[in-house]
This record gives C-alpha cells, sequence and structure tokens, in this order.
C-alpha cells in the first residue's frame, strides 16, 4: 500500500517537473536570443547598464528561472529518495523470501575435483 503511494507521488513529483522544464526553456531561450540580455550580467565595460534592454523585465526573468531551478532541483531530489525507498523496499521484499527455507547452494558447490597434480605443476580436473 505505502509503495502504490510512494510509485503515485512520485509519478505526480516527475510529471510536475516535466511541467517545469518547457517554462525554464522559454526563460531561457528569451534571455539567450541574439542580442539578448543573458543569463549572467548586463553591464556593459564601463559599468553601465545596457540601454537596449529592459532592466526590470529580465531581473523578473532572471528571478522566476532561479525560482524554477530551485524547484526543479527539490523535485529531482525528492524523486531520487522515492525511487531509492520504493527500490530498497522491493531488496528488503525479495531477500526475506529468498532467505525463507532456502540455503545458498552457490557457496555448496564444488568448482572443480583435483584429479592429479605432477611435476609440472599442472592440474587435470574433472568436472
Amino acid at each position: 500500500m505505502v509503495a502504490t503511494n510512494l510509485k503515485a507521488e512520485t509519478m505526480k513529483l516527475m510529471e510536475q517537473r516535466s511541467g517545469i522544464e518547457p517554462e525554464m526553456n522559454v526563460i531561457i531561450e528569451n534571455l539567450c536570443r541574439p542580442g539578448g540580455p543573458g543569463l549572467n550580467v548586463f553591464i556593459i565595460l564601463q559599468g553601465f547598464p545596457r540601454a537596449d534592454i529592459d532592466i526590470p523585465a529580465v531581473r523578473a526573468e532572471r528571478h522566476r528561472l532561479a525560482e524554477l531551478r530551485n524547484d526543479h532541483k527539490d523535485i529531482t531530489e525528492k524523486i531520487n529518495q522515492n525511487i531509492q525507498v520504493l527500490h530498497s523496499a522491493r531488496l528488503t521484499s525479495t531477500t526475506i523470501e529468498d532467505t525463507g527455507n532456502h540455503f545458498n547452494f552457490m557457496s555448496f558447490l564444488l568448482f572443480a575435483l583435483i584429479k592429479l597434480v605432477n611435476e609440472l605443476c599442472c592440474l587435470f580436473l574433472v568436472f
């Protein structure tokens, strides 16, 4: 029951992340278009802001991009945690089932039986 809820939550988080990514891409495309302000600074070499851009609009877009990046990072971390919990739950359930009344055959399986060792240190194996 918990795994089903966790899986549904993870799928919902993946949908949220997929919804954030196009908005981030649109903002990045607007900022990085030819002649655009870019993602970093919009100051010319003399230290003054560029006259051809709307500074408040650029700051608002960059602020929104920073919010979306933080949300994307948080959602991705939560998805990662949920996936780890889901996989650890599956691993635990399979190891409990496997270790029930069975024993590990690999520890008792003979690899080879030494038949003869001669002077040249060659082993003749019987399988």
